[in-house]
């Protein structure tokens, strides 16, 4: 998963946290490679990472 759609998935899923889920999308980050991704200030707290 290149950087640019990683954003894309942090943001919704912060969405998806503020929201209680009524809005945005539970970040599924199963099988993406975040070796030299930057996750700085990212909440990724409910977030399927298996």
């Amino acid at each position: 998963m290149d950087q640019t759609k990683l954003n894309e998935v942090i943001r919704l899923h912060a969405l998806y946290l503020a929201s209680d889920g009524a809005e945005g999308e539970r970040a599924n980050l199963s099988g993406a490679d975040l070796r030299r991704a930057d996750l700085f200030d990212a909440d990724l707290s409910g977030a399927i990472r298996s």
